[in-house]
């Protein structure tokens, strides 16, 4: 194993990958089934030539960039396993201040109505359901795929009986008239990335994630000025709307959100000290 470990790792700092040694490591323990201590333990032992041939697989499809997550499969976020496939976007950790918040908001309103707008691999709507054990949650995306892999994703952790999937371009599936006060929150992480800021990601990010996932017009708020006030028909008033922002966007975002009758209630940073997720209540 650790001639192979060492192959793959020069191999993969070859091709730019800058945790080599750690991903190098993590491919070999999912293909041969083992856990990172049992290589430190033995690292001189050897795999079936078949297990072999999946981790070299692993290391060469990883050479061109494709990531991690999408070669095995599967993403942490939450307390979850989360399936993935390239029709979604690969849940990262900062979306979990998201959830943070939405936790936090969501303990005023007994049972809560959730929708969760753009709920690509589901990961949002799956640690809200689990954690509210008497909410209900309106997973929606405009993608036919991204739905069907959030429900495999609730249907995994039993919970997709208090998931609601609709594939729908934002909210036009849900009538206001019909469910006017009847939503208590909406949360998205919605396409933020800007033209610009696009052309200067990892490849990783530019070649293999969903673009329309990441892209959200010149400035990346395109979505925001759609979104906001349309949240404002389906949420009654005190309703909440917690919302992940890309860097740099605060300004923009509560300037929308002040100008369609919204008041803001937080404002919160992500590890990097960057503000990253602003909630905002309906007057």
């Amino acid at each position: 194993m650790a001639s192979l470990l060492r192959e793959a790792s020069a191999y993969l700092k070859n091709k730019g990958i800058i945790r080599y040694h750690h991903e190098a490591r993590d491919f070999l323990c999912h293909a041969a089934g083992l856990e990172a201590g049992d290589l430190f333990r033995d690292p001189a032992a050897l795999i079936p030539e078949d297990r072999a041939s999946e981790f070299r697989y692993y290391i060469r499809k990883r050479g061109t960039r494709l990531p991690f997550q999408y070669l095995t499969g599967y993403q942490g976020f939450w307390s979850c396993d989360v399936r993935v496939n390239p029709s979604v976007l690969i849940p990262r950790p900062e979306t979990e201040i998201l959830v943070e918040e939405a936790l936090r908001f969501s303990g005023r309103m007994g049972e809560p109505k959730i929708i969760d707008l753009g709920t690509g691999s589901g990961n949002i709507a799956l640690a809200l359901a689990l954690e509210l054990r008497d909410a209900q949650v309106f997973a929606i995306d405009i993608n036919h795929d991204a739905v069907c892999m959030a429900a495999f994703n609730a249907a995994r952790y039993q919970v997709e009986s208090r998931i609601h999937f609709i594939c729908a371009d934002l909210f036009s599936a849900i009538d206001p008239k019909c469910y006017g006060a009847y939503f208590n929150m909406v949360v998205s992480n919605p396409p933020y990335v800007s033209e610009e800021e696009f052309d200067n990601l990892q490849p990783e990010i530019r070649h293999h994630e969903p673009r329309k996932a990441l892209l959200a017009g010149r400035k990346g708020l395109d979505v925001y000025h759609r979104l906001i006030p349309s949240a404002a028909e389906i949420l009654g008033a005190g309703g909440v709307l917690a919302m992940e922002i890309g860097r740099g966007q605060e300004e923009a975002v509560s300037r929308i959100l002040r100008e369609t009758g919204w008041r803001i209630l937080h404002l919160r940073e992500d590890y990097s000290g960057l503000p990253r997720v602003i909630v905002a209540e309906r007057g």
